[in-house]
């Protein structure tokens, strides 16, 4: 069953640092997380083919970060819109093909957790995202089977967010008119060193 035959939409938040899946149902958000915490956006290619993506990649990046053979990828999010070129075992990918595994892993996990087909979603962007970088972030959400249905700036959806949480959506009417100071406070730094 698809999301659209249960009145179900999601959102999806994909993040220098880390991502995360939201599912909307009738007023009520919740997050579809790993354990609790958004996924790690960070992607592992090993010598014999396999991709990971998420908390295991991220995990696994002291490990094998120095080792022939392995490559990791992160922050793939700050080089959309540019030719910044990801090296993958002589093979050249672009931000957009990477952020395609990123992408199609928060989809399935979503899935298999939720029991629906996403075929859409909502993205929030940050405000500087131009022209390229939504192009970009189109063609990789395409690549992974999902449909953009609109781009929403990031300090825009916390906005919507904090409204709906505590005043409720039926409200933000109220908002017209009224000068609204918001920070967003990105992530940054992709990969956790140790005993940080």
């Amino acid at each position: 069953m698809s999301e659209n035959d249960k009145g179900i939409g999601f959102g999806l938040d994909f993040g220098t640092t880390n991502s995360v899946v939201a599912l909307h149902d009738r007023g009520h958000v919740r997050p579809i997380t790993d354990s609790g915490f958004p996924h790690p956006s960070v992607v592992w290619n090993r010598p014999e083919g396999q991709v990971t993506v998420g908390r295991s990649a991220r995990d696994r990046f002291h490990e094998y970060s120095n080792v022939t053979g392995h490559r990791f990828a992160t922050s793939v999010k700050s080089h959309l819109g540019t030719d910044y070129p990801i090296d993958i075992f002589g093979s050249r990918r672009t931000p957009a093909q990477v952020a395609r595994d990123i992408l199609a892993f928060l989809r399935q996990h979503a899935m298999d957790r939720e029991g629906l087909e996403i075929r859409e979603a909502v993205f929030t962007i940050p405000v500087s995202f131009g022209g390229q970088e939504r192009a970009d972030l189109r063609r990789a959400a395409q690549d992974a089977g999902i449909f953009v249905k609109t781009f929403v700036h990031e300090p825009f959806a916390a906005v919507v967010a904090h409204f709906c949480a505590t005043v409720g959506a039926e409200n933000l009417q109220d908002l017209e008119g009224q000068n609204i100071l918001v920070f967003d406070w990105g992530g940054g730094c992709c990969v956790a060193r140790p005993g940080s």
